[in-house]
């Protein structure tokens, strides 16, 4: 049986929204060299085993799903988004077709909503942050019921 949205909740993702609409404001204005930026912060932020390792521990602790050691392997999927990231244009002219006269532009498209999954409560947001900061569009996660607490954690981390 559906569960009735709240008026509570309702309000809630009226403020996510306006807040991400906030931040769309903001990262629109970004130059290329920016937005590579940011995107290999992200990257190194959570890269680091130091970071990387516990999120992953309780990953598994929380959400009874997979082992700590193949999670903590998937770090490495970090560098492979980020390179494929870094090697494409993303911002102004992004291609050039001189003979058929087309001229490609990079342009956001706002606030995307990202389910992330039990399974990959870590990698998933921080992957789609990537793309979505490399596009410069803004993201809002909504983690599953038994990943909550990593999954903001995770988000927390990357804000920081």
């Amino acid at each position: 049986m559906a569960k009735e949205v709240t008026a509570e909740q309702i309000e809630m993702l009226d403020e996510m929204v306006a807040r991400a609409r906030k931040a769309a404001a903001v990262i629109e204005t970004y130059d290329q060299e920016r937005v590579d930026h940011l995107c290999q912060a992200v990257a190194a932020t959570l890269y680091d085993l130091k970071t990387w390792a516990p999120l992953c521990d309780e990953a598994v602790d929380e959400t009874g799903l997979g082992d700590k050691v193949t999670k903590r392997g998937k770090r490495n999927k970090l560098k492979l988004i980020l390179r494929d990231c870094m090697r494409n244009r993303s911002v102004g002219v992004i291609e050039e077709i001189p003979e058929k006269g087309l001229v490609k532009y990079g342009k956001p498209v706002g606030v995307i909503a990202s389910l992330v999954p039990t399974t990959n409560p870590c990698l998933t947001p921080a992957g789609q942050l990537i793309y979505a900061i490399n596009a410069r569009d803004v993201i809002i996660c909504s983690p599953h019921p038994r990943a909550t607490v990593v999954t903001n954690k995770c988000i927390d981390i990357i804000r920081a």
